[in-house]
């Protein structure tokens, strides 16, 4: 029987915790999995008395395993995992932060049936975390079992390297294949089209920069030094710097807001791509490989963002070199 967690519960909980407690980067039996969260009695006690998502279940009476899980308004933003996953989440969901099963009936399927149970009764999305080191194998096989996908890597306060794992709330929708793989392909060409688009502005703006510089040292190497010293040559260089300024500015505007189109249409890749996985497919570009985090963000949009804003300190220091060389 699966039921909600009771006061008088809560002894047997926290044996059944201790026993899988990892305590100095050891467990008793690492196969069977373990947790980090060192929750007390009294913890235990406040998260039933605040009717959090707390259950057990029970064989011949007995409280064999229990699953403790949180709504994402019960969460405390400070953590490093709970703020991670708050700003990642696009609907509304579940934090599930510890199933343990007693370790004399570990193995068994109760910790699958009680999860099972768990996404029946809660009909949202659900992440959790699993501590990479040491590595919690058993934890990282029973999630991806249950339809969890690894959706990237994070250290927080206690220093335990943790996957963030996510499974999407699947509604039983009946979908039109057709329709959903044209929309895909629709979705990747105005992705590629904006990131194509945001490198032919750099090649534009790379093109203008060079051709101002170049202009700016024929005038300089054509130019006897009487005209250099005068008003007319002074106004010149500063027009130039000046309009090399604006130039970059407004490019810098346009490709701020071209990486922004560009991670929304990312973003509907992965809406279409959670659908394709819900229908047996994989992720493509919204894939997160847990040991390598480049794959996590790219890179190439800090690059994008620097171009601007590096020709513009360029063309500001045209301007300073130009009157200390005056001066």
């Amino acid at each position: 029987m699966i039921r909600k967690a009771k006061i008088e519960d809560i002894d047997i909980i926290c044996q059944i915790a201790e026993d899988s407690k990892l305590i100095d980067n050891k467990v008793n039996n690492i196969n069977n999995g373990f947790l980090v969260s060192d929750y007390t009695g009294e913890d235990y006690k406040m998260f039933i008395k605040h009717d959090c998502l707390f259950y057990v279940l029970e064989k011949d009476n007995i409280v064999i395993a229990f699953l403790l899980a949180f709504n994402e308004k019960d969460m405390d933003s400070s953590f490093v995992i709970n703020k991670t996953i708050s700003d990642i989440a696009e609907d509304p969901y579940i934090i599930i932060k510890q199933i343990c099963v007693n370790k004399n009936y570990a193995r068994n399927g109760y910790g699958t049936e009680l999860c099972e149970y768990f996404m029946m009764c809660h009909k949202k999305d659900i992440y959790t975390s699993v501590v990479l080191e040491p590595e919690n194998k058993a934890s990282i096989n029973f999630h991806n079992k249950m339809g969890f996908i690894c959706i990237l890597t994070q250290t927080p306060e206690d220093n335990k390297r943790r996957a963030i794992y996510y499974r999407k709330y699947k509604i039983n929708y009946s979908y039109d294949y057709n329709f959903i793989f044209k929309n895909y392909k629709n979705a990747m060409k105005l992705y590629t089209h904006e990131d194509q688009l945001n490198w032919t502005k750099i090649n534009h703006l790379l093109t203008i920069n060079m051709g101002l510089i170049g202009f700016t040292g024929l005038i300089i190497t054509n130019t006897n030094r009487i005209v250099l010293e005068s008003n007319i040559f002074a106004g010149i260089i500063i027009f130039i710097s000046l309009f090399g300024i604006a130039v970059n500015l407004l490019f810098n505007i346009a490709i701020e807001n071209g990486i922004f189109y560009l991670q929304n249409r990312k973003k509907s890749v992965a809406t279409i791509e959670h659908t394709i996985i819900s229908m047996g497919g994989i992720n493509i570009v919204t894939n997160k490989k847990k040991d390598d985090e480049r794959l996590n963000r790219s890179n190439t949009i800090y690059i994008k963002k620097i171009i601007p804003k590096l020709f513009c300190a360029l063309w500001v220091l045209a301007i300073l070199g130009f009157f200390i060389f005056i001066i």
